[in-house]
């Protein structure tokens, strides 16, 4: 016990202060870098939380940039639904052969022609619409073929002329100033063929699926189909 209080008393006080500051140096040395120390499991919580909390608000951002688009493809789809529609008048989803023919021989006879046959040809059916092709030979001057053909294009439904082929009835003289003609007209007219896409735009029950690109291939296909 003395030689240790002779030892201490013997002891310079700055090395002894100059061990505690450096045990001191490296225990705050641990505590600032060690992997193990508070310190650092603290920083990296708080790495990890900050690199969480970016990648949350950048799934944010797109969520918010989704539901922005998402509005637009609503707008969108309301929109072709309205077309569509508005499409569906002039192609009615039932052909009525009488009155198509009384509608389009009444056509003719106001523009001045006077019909000679009438004839339902073929039928071809596509995915969205139907179409029935007509033969109509009628006879008269060239010109109200002419406002037979732009009635057509006010009729209340799709009316195509496919073809058209003229020839005078008789010879054509030098003095004569109006040619009669005789015409074969090829027409088409069309049915809708409904599908689920029509249901787009309208209340659906709870849990339908709702398809919006078959809409827009429908009104796609149905204004290419049946352009004039």
């Amino acid at each position: 016990m003395n030689q240790l209080k002779s030892f201490l008393a013997s002891f310079p006080p700055i090395l002894g202060a100059l061990i505690f500051l450096g045990y001191v140096g490296f225990d705050f040395y641990r505590f600032r870098n060690a992997d193990d120390s508070p310190l650092v499991q603290t920083r990296v919580q708080v790495d990890a939380g900050e690199k969480d909390l970016e990648a949350k608000r950048k799934r944010l951002t797109e969520l918010k940039a989704f539901y922005k688009q998402l509005d637009l493809k609503r707008d969108e789809i309301k929109t072709l639904a309205v077309r569509l529609g508005n499409l569906k008048l002039l192609i009615p989803e039932e052909m009525n052969l009488p009155d198509l023919q009384r509608m389009i021989l009444t056509e003719a006879a106001k523009a001045g022609l006077t019909a000679i046959s009438w004839s339902p040809g073929t039928v071809a059916r596509q995915e969205f619409f139907t179409q029935q092709n007509f033969s109509l030979e009628a006879k008269g001057l060239f010109f109200r073929f002419l406002v037979f053909m732009d009635r057509l294009t006010n009729a209340q439904r799709i009316l195509r002329v496919q073809d058209i082929e003229l020839s005078p009835i008789n010879a054509v003289m030098p003095a004569q100033r109006f040619i009669e003609l005789n015409a074969k007209v090829e027409l088409i007219a069309y049915r809708y063929n409904e599908t689920p896409a029509d249901q787009v735009g309208t209340p659906a029950a709870p849990g339908a699926a709702v398809n919006a690109p078959a809409l827009t291939q429908t009104f796609s296909t149905l204004a290419r189909g049946t352009h004039r």
